[in-house]
């Protein structure tokens, strides 16, 4: 994710989907396009990308937790906090912080 890093969403979107192309069972790069979409401000958009990694891996702790960041910043603070909830029942070291930040 060197292009997230450098702020080239444009392009971390591209190799993303590329990369999705070869393989759409990815969850984890569902969820690392969903960042970039979020990193552009584009929180729809990544709620759904979050969507898929988590029909792909209903488990997928970290995809709870950005999609309930996502939720947040789109406006809907209850599914956030459903999400980032989620992913704390699933054991995400993350998600306390999450919940202190988001879900006041």
């Amino acid at each position: 994710m060197a292009k997230n890093q450098h702020k080239d969403y444009k392009g971390a979107i591209a190799d993303l989907k590329k990369a999705l192309a070869i393989n759409p069972n990815d969850a984890v790069a569902y969820v690392n396009l969903g960042n970039s979409y979020i990193f552009s401000a584009n929180y729809g958009t990544a709620i759904q990308y979050y969507n898929e990694a988590i029909k792909l891996n209903p488990d997928y702790a970290n995809a709870y937790n950005t999609r309930g960041i996502a939720k947040y910043f789109y406006g809907d603070k209850k599914g956030a906090c459903v999400d980032i909830n989620k992913a704390a029942s699933l054991g995400f070291s993350g998600a306390k912080a999450s919940l202190a930040r988001y879900c006041r």
